[in-house]
């Protein structure tokens, strides 16, 4: 059944990515060769681009202080950036900036529901700049150890963190940028600080948490006593029911888990905290197109056609749309066009 859901919605896409596999038995220098030789050019251009968009304060700091805290905390993912290093033929600092992106600036947009059946589904739109530059190296990251898939995630060349996975028949999961309301470089000398001390990066997190958690509740109860680099919004997607949970994050704790209820059968989550009012349009776009769908309505195709891909959730920075379901196995991404769905 999950097969065929699977091949319906590729029908609908825009253009299939490529699907590499990322043997996490081998050495950490040469896992992603075949896929970095793949897309080389692009990655280049993608982290030539980041490194000219180091915000000023965060420059010495990520030359000379992070090499070090970086390389003590994960000796392992400090060699996938060497690996990276040599592969691409370009200075440590382009590779750690592009890294770093998601930690200076991320607008994205979450969605998670409950259909008919009691399955739970979950959308994502990853919204960046360099939108163009990310389209363009795009693939399935399908991890595996000893030969198992461990789980696989819409992903780019040459990052070590993720952002939308699935661990088929497990759980789902996608992570929104936060606006804390700091001022931009207050948020980023306490970023610095928290890197320092070996606190994760939220992208990093997202990839030890598909690692480390078999079942949604220990992803819930997991993700949400990590401290993190930078506030964000997990957005776990669980098989059934109510296994729906998006976890407001500040650096140091959760600040609340919003989850779904038998009276509530979907969320949706942009940048801002939901209890606060001042919603940003997508939100409220968003609640109100499922609203007028109802449950009995919405389907996958819906989801991705209807919503994911229509303004204002589809934004002119969106990178990706993204549809995925643990339950069914359904992983669908779809590059969105250069004119709105």
């Amino acid at each position: 059944k999950g097969i065929c859901i699977l091949a319906l919605l590729c029908v609908l896409c825009l253009g299939e990515i490529p699907e590499y596999v990322i043997n996490l038995d081998e050495s950490p220098l040469t896992r992603w060769n075949e896929v970095l030789e793949k897309f080389k050019s692009g990655t280049h251009a993608l982290a030539k681009a980041a490194s000219r968009q180091v915000p000023t304060i965060m420059k010495d700091w990520l030359e000379h202080e992070f090499p070090t805290a970086f390389a003590k905390t994960y000796p392992e993912y400090w060699d996938e950036l060497r690996g990276f290093q040599i592969a691409l033929g370009l200075p440590m600092y382009d590779i750690l900036a592009y890294n770093l992106m998601y930690e200076f600036h991320a607008d994205c947009t979450g969605i998670l529901a409950r259909n008919a059946e009691g399955k739970i589904v979950q959308g994502r739109n990853f919204d960046f700049y360099s939108h163009t530059l990310y389209q363009a190296i795009v693939f399935m990251a399908v991890f595996k150890k000893n030969g198992e898939e461990l789980f696989r995630c819409a992903h780019y060349p040459g990052m070590i963190g993720v952002n939308t996975c699935i661990k088929q028949g497990k759980w789902s999961l996608g992570l929104d940028g936060r606006y804390s309301g700091l001022p931009l470089d207050s948020g980023r000398k306490l970023t610095m600080k928290a890197i320092n001390k070996g606190t994760p990066m939220v992208k990093l997190e997202a990839r030890l948490a598909m690692l480390k958690f078999a079942t949604y509740e220990q992803a819930v109860s997991g993700l949400a006593a990590q401290a993190l680099a930078n506030p964000v919004y997990w957005i776990i997607g669980g098989l059934t029911g109510n296994e729906g949970a998006i976890l407001t994050m500040d650096r140091n704790n959760m600040l609340d888990k919003w989850t779904l209820t038998n009276e509530k059968w979907f969320l949706a989550q942009a940048n801002r905290d939901h209890w606060k009012g001042n919603l940003e349009e997508r939100v409220t776009w968003a609640d109100q197109q499922l609203e007028e769908m109802t449950q009995d309505g919405f389907t996958y195709e819906k989801l991705m056609n209807d919503i994911m891909l229509k303004s204002p959730v589809h934004r002119g920075v969106t990178v990706i749309s993204c549809v995925l379901s643990a339950s069914q196995d359904v992983f669908d991404v779809q590059i969105p066009g250069s004119s709105l769905q």
